[in-house]
């Protein structure tokens, strides 16, 4: 190899480990996480302008992580009904995934997927949330997103065309050959908290859901058919360990009746579906009575784990734990309020022991990166385990978490004989 061709080779090896944020130190030991097992939850960096998503995205990266979840929103990128050609009688849908003009507003997600893939980070999209037009309730001014449409098929058609323009050998990666192609999307969630009212309006379907859920993944099946690592997940299923009327109306379904019924519903998601949305926020009671028992997030993570084992019989399916947060103030449901350092020492804790369990963790991704942090009240406004300074600054708990998810994935040197990581399975769901 000539001197010029080293020269060559060493800096694009500075490039590639500059883009990333992370270098392979001397020492560090294999990865004892499959890949892409860690992630964060990124919807603040979506709403900030480039340069500062792109210094964001950097720090994810510094830290370890690989993907970022963040919910592609149908109502945004197809705002308006499609339209009947009459000359082929067919609709024609027009999708906007740029960032738009001030006569055309945009959803921006090209812009948003080309600042992550530049740090050298996936993004895992969930799925959902309606346009007016396709709503079942387009009347509902403020909450007509969270109505399932009224054609599956207009669902499965934009989710086609997602995964059409940012999984493998899509359209956006031809567009941009400067990008890393293999970053393109592996991970989609259908729906976020479906089993919530909140979320699936007027209440909680599972049949519903299963429909929908069929729709789309057979739709966006035959964008791809061959490629066999696709995941096209159950979405994330937020914990409701009962069945509750809110007070403002809204309806939980207790999460494993969920589950069950959707597949009772349609058994053909069994043999499709590669894994299950959870999210175990530990800090709020179990139960529905002030005396209830606080559960841990491995308490919910073994719950689930049983059901799908003895409930539904498919213990080969994986449990994704998208969600997973602390406030550090603010009043809401959450009933332990740790202090940063004490998050961070959560979220240390909680990623190691649930992604080397014996629940079959696939994911493990908190909420969130970046929160408002404005109202002093509001425990939702205290999420956020980074700053958004100008700097990009971290706080303890994010710091925190890009230390377990170094050292699980080998980034960083171990010392085996104190370093509690390096030690067997930890039996979290033994005997289910």
């Amino acid at each position: 190899m000539t001197k010029l061709l080293q020269r060559c080779v060493a800096a694009a090896a500075l490039i590639a480990a500059t883009i990333t944020g992370i270098a392979q130190p001397a020492g560090a030991a294999p990865s004892r996480v499959p890949p892409d097992t860690f992630g964060i939850n990124g919807n603040g960096l979506y709403d900030l302008g480039r340069p500062a998503r792109r210094l964001q995205a950097q720090r994810i990266a510094e830290q370890g992580i690989t993907f970022v979840r963040r919910e592609a929103t149908w109502y945004s990128i197809e705002p308006e009904a499609p339209q009947l050609n009459l000359w082929t009688l067919k609709q024609t849908h027009e999708y906007r995934w740029d960032e738009g003009t001030a006569a055309r507003r945009g959803s921006g997600f090209d812009g948003f997927v080309y600042d992550l893939a530049s740090a050298g980070l996936r993004w895992q999209p969930v799925l959902g949330f309606s346009p007016r037009w396709a709503s079942r309730n387009s009347w509902d001014a403020q909450n007509f997103m969270f109505y399932p449409p009224y054609n599956n098929d207009d669902f499965g058609e934009f989710a086609a065309a997602f995964a059409a323009r940012y999984g493998r050998n899509g359209t956006f990666w031809r567009a941009h050959p400067e990008l890393d192609a293999s970053l393109y999307v592996k991970v989609y969630e259908i729906w976020n908290e479906p089993n919530l009212g909140g979320n699936w309006r007027p209440k909680p379907d599972p049949a519903a859901y299963g429909a929908l859920w069929k729709t789309a993944h057979f739709f966006m099946s035959r964008t791809d058919p061959a490629f066999a690592d696709q995941a096209v997940i159950v979405g994330s299923l937020g914990a409701a360990p009962e069945n509750w009327l809110h007070a403002d109306g809204t309806y939980d379904y207790r999460d494993i009746d969920f589950v069950h019924e959707m597949f009772l519903a349609h058994p053909e998601i069994r043999g499709a579906t590669k894994g299950i949305g959870y999210h175990p926020y530990a800090g709020q009671p179990l139960g529905l009575a002030p005396q209830d028992p606080v559960r841990t997030p491995e308490d919910l993570v073994r719950r689930m784990r049983n059901e799908l084992v003895n409930g539904v019989n498919l213990p080969q399916l994986e449990i994704y734990v998208t969600e997973l947060g602390y406030p550090t103030q603010g009043a809401g449901p959450f009933v332990v309020i740790p202090s940063d350092v004490d998050r961070g020492e959560a979220f240390y804790r909680t990623a190691s022991e649930l992604t080397r369990s014996d629940c079959h963790v696939r994911e493990y991704v908190p909420h969130t990166w970046l929160s408002l942090e404005q109202n002093p009240a509001d425990q939702l406004h205290w999420m956020g385990i980074w700053n958004a300074d100008t700097n990009a600054t971290g706080k303890a708990s994010g710091r925190r978490y890009g230390d377990v998810v170094r050292l699980l994935r080998g980034l960083t040197p171990i010392d085996p004989t104190i370093d509690p990581l390096v030690g067997p399975t930890v039996p979290i769901c033994a005997g289910i």
